[in-house]
């Protein structure tokens, strides 16, 4: 829900310098980048462990039948729920994947679920709630569907708490990730760190099991949030369109806040039509609506939210090579090393982030970020009076790629290689400044008992002959460069912004004349003064 105050035209500007208001960048990308009606994207919520894979089924199916025999409705039959997920069903791996240890982001730390949850009639009560929005009653206006809508969300982590905890302790697998789906108590905010007055809905968040069902936080930012919930009261296109339009906004805001972000979940209501949005490096997707007026649709809306809670870490879209470390109020990132695939050895080496230089501010693309970081191990928790001291700069992107890595021209770690190589024997009497690499590569991680390279096919979990198009493949590399320089704009005169330019031309010229690359792409963004 937008705030009258939002009436008000927040421009932000395009990639030509030209100034758009961000409902403008909205249509654009509902025009050209959403497919509706896609079921397949709820196959990349399916736990892909087969021990986390069986119990999920067997929460679902508690889940739903504990909801309809407390409506007093029969339980959808398997035929019925088979039919209402086939879609995702056909889609579902095969392979089972072992579990991420990390149970939530850093940003769910204040949020608990626990163990009072053992009696029917809380059950009950929160269905009663629930009810509202099953039944549609006296909800004439968006805000009096929060509450409902909550109930209902509360109702499915009650289930999962309640299961998961009675897991005895041979069959439990700490090793395996789970978390409870919860909405913060707060509905039709602003969230603290929003660049603007854009109230969210509802937020979704992962919590880990402890002392209450209910977000403590009364407010959840954009770096918490898993998800947010867009609610309009009628189901229909129109509606559909504006509540996904809104849900763009915002989720571009979780990419600014959440470095470790990879992807990007959200969901629309309409009535009691729900749909499961996701969002990648290049295109938007929403499911088929479930409507939870019937069981089959209450059958798929649990099935969601149980998978969330499930599901590894990476689905959800975080990077499993970053670490917050409370302690040390700072993140640990992994990088690859520039002679092979992180994880093995020596190949990966971890850098702790001082400052975030760059966000990624688009909803689509290549999602660059910049880190100042530095490689020496902290003892010492960051604060203002304790900053960490930056030695290197670590550039964090998707750009277009090649399924075959050795035809792929456009490796950004391979070009640094070449010019380091190329300008030190035939540059070394001048004074040229270039940034140097230090280590970097396409970003692993493991799956299954192996390092797999994350790219746009791992998101999509595409087998390799289905990666064969090379026309949005996307790989996510990382890279360590030194020195450290400041912004083009830091220049303190037109005479030192003059000798800055006249030294970028110099650079220019001789990597295309020494290494034949042509940069196409210079911009006050990547010129750096040291």
């Amino acid at each position: 829900m937008t705030s009258s105050k939002q009436k008000r035209k927040e421009q932000t500007p395009d990639l030509t310098g030209r100034t758009t208001h961000p409902a403008a960048k909205a249509e654009d990308s509902y025009r050209q980048r959403l497919n509706i009606n896609d079921d397949s994207i709820l196959k990349l919520i399916r736990p892909l462990d087969s021990e986390q894979q069986a119990l999920a089924q067997d929460i679902v199916d508690t889940t739903a039948r504990l909801m309809e025999n407390h409506l007093g409705a029969a339980p959808p039959s398997q035929n019925q729920a088979a039919d209402v997920m086939d879609a995702a069903t056909e889609l579902r791996p095969d392979s089972p994947m072992q579990q991420s240890d990390t149970l939530t982001d850093p940003g769910t730390s204040t949020l608990k679920a626990g163990h009072d949850i053992g009696n029917s009639a809380l059950l009950e009560d929160t269905l009663d709630e629930a009810k509202k929005w099953i039944l549609w009653q006296s909800l004439d206006n968006e805000k009096a569907m929060y509450g409902p809508i909550g109930a209902f969300i509360k109702y499915v982590a009650l289930v999962v708490q309640e299961k998961l905890i009675s897991l005895p302790a041979p069959t439990s697998n700490s090793n395996l990730a789970c978390r409870l789906i919860l909405h913060s108590t707060d509905t039709d905010y602003t969230p603290p760190d929003s660049e603007n007055s854009m109230r969210v809905d509802m937020g979704l968040a992962g919590a880990k099991l402890g002392d209450s069902v209910d977000v403590e936080s009364s407010s959840l930012s954009y770096h918490d949030l898993l998800s947010v919930i867009e609610a309009k009261v009628k189901e229909n296109d129109r509606d559909f369109k504006e509540a996904f339009k809104q849900l763009l906004v915002y989720t571009r805001q979780m990419y600014q806040q959440q470095p470790h972000l990879r992807f990007a979940w959200g969901i629309t209501i309409g009535g009691r039509d729900v749909r499961v949005c996701h969002f990648g490096p290049d295109k938007a997707a929403s499911s088929l609506p479930m409507n939870v007026s019937t069981p089959e649709g209450r059958l798929a809306f649990i099935e969601v939210l149980v998978h969330w809670s499930l599901c590894e870490e990476s689905q959800l879209g975080r990077d499993p090579t970053m670490e917050y470390l409370l302690e040390l109020n700072c993140w640990k990132i992994a990088c690859p090393d520039e002679t092979g695939i992180m994880g093995k050895g020596t190949l990966t080496q971890d850098y702790y982030i001082a400052s975030v230089s760059c966000q990624a501010d688009r909803m689509f693309g290549r999602h660059t970020r910049c880190f100042l970081a530095t490689k020496d191990r902290l003892i010492v928790k960051i604060t203002d009076t304790s900053p960490l001291i930056p030695m290197v700069v670590i550039k964090d992107s998707w750009a277009f790629s090649k399924c075959n890595a050795a035809d792929d021209t456009r490796d950004e770690v391979r070009s640094l290689k070449k010019i380091k190589e190329s300008l030190s024997v035939h540059t070394a009497d001048k004074d040229i400044i270039i940034p140097e690499i230090v280590v970097g590569g396409c970003v692993s991680f493991q799956q299954n008992g192996e390092w797999i390279k994350d790219t746009t096919s791992t998101v999509y979990q595409l087998s390799e002959a289905d990666s064969s198009d090379d026309s949005y493949f996307r790989a996510h590399r990382r890279i360590v460069m030194s020195p450290i320089g400041e912004a083009l704009h830091t220049t303190k005169s037109v005479a030192e912004f003059v000798t800055v330019v006249c030294d970028v031309m110099c650079t220019h010229s001789a990597i295309v004349e020494h290494c034949n690359i042509l940069h196409r792409d210079i911009s006050d963004n990547n010129i750096l003064v040291v």
